[in-house]
């Protein structure tokens, strides 16, 4: 494994800092990418695995003092977990899927990346035979981080395992963010910032919970002039149980009990 730049204590509290802010970034241009189902699932993968890496060398820089490893191990999540010290690394680790499946996926799925068409979908059923679409971008993310931007790796492979992935919030990889912010640099302020971007984003309408609303207090919410087709919908739409997932995932205020 390259070694790390050395740097002092105070110059790794300032660089988690800075990692902590790109970290934020790149959360938010994940969740807003999961509206548009013409999201490139590379793009969509590349930005969801590197809010996570960013994320953890925040966390790195912060609680250990020290920088991160250089070269493709700094960009190998399960390796830049390993160094941690304990209480984060066991809390990060947890968010990982489990040691066998991340084994199995390590060696099979660059099987997938030289196989053919037919025997690329076999061994792909092999290894996610429940086609789990947060299961699978995690791996991908844990494993590809550095290579999923160009769609290749560093053999000049096509990660054709991606393409199986479709927008949408992966749970998995939020909590995992979530538990390498918690080790943030000013984490109040960080949550802050979540907070106000989810507090803007628009809501659904959900017409059966209005109904219900209506029955119990005698108001509800008009029905919007995109749903009785006289306006656009609105981009970025999210409905009431993603909003309260993020909420929760990231102990945001106005998260349901």
């Amino acid at each position: 494994m390259p070694s790390a730049i050395t740097i002092t204590p105070d110059r790794a509290d300032y660089l988690g800092e800075i990692y902590a802010k790109a970290a934020d970034q790149y959360l938010i241009s994940y969740l807003i990418l999961t509206r548009f189902p013409q999201s490139n699932p590379y793009a969509l993968c590349f930005t969801l695995a590197h809010c996570m890496e960013i994320s953890i060398k925040a966390a790195f820089f912060y609680v250990k003092k020290e920088a991160p490893p250089t070269g493709r191990d700094g960009h190998n999540l399960e390796k830049l977990i390993k160094l941690l010290p304990d209480e984060p690394r066991k809390k990060l680790d947890d968010c990982l899927p489990e040691d066998t499946i991340r084994r199995r996926f390590e060696t099979g799925a660059k099987k997938i990346n030289d196989a053919p068409p037919q025997q690329m979908l076999q061994n792909f059923r092999e290894l996610n035979p429940n086609f789990d679409d947060e299961l699978w971008m995690m791996l991908c993310a844990t494993f590809y981080s550095l290579d999923i931007k160009y769609g290749a790796d560093g053999q000049l492979r096509v990660l054709q395992l991606m393409q199986a992935v479709d927008p949408k919030l992966n749970k998995r990889a939020l909590r995992l963010i979530a538990t390498a912010r918690e080790s943030f640099p000013h984490v109040q302020e960080h949550r802050r910032t979540l907070a106000e971007f989810v507090d803007k984003l628009p809501r659904k309408y959900d017409i059966i919970a209005e109904l219900k609303k209506l029955a119990e207090t005698g108001t509800a919410e008009d029905t919007p002039a995109y749903i009785r087709g006289e306006a656009p919908s609105p981009p970025l739409l999210f409905d009431t149980a993603e909003l309260d997932t993020l909420r929760n995932i990231f102990r945001l205020a106005g998260a349901p009990q």
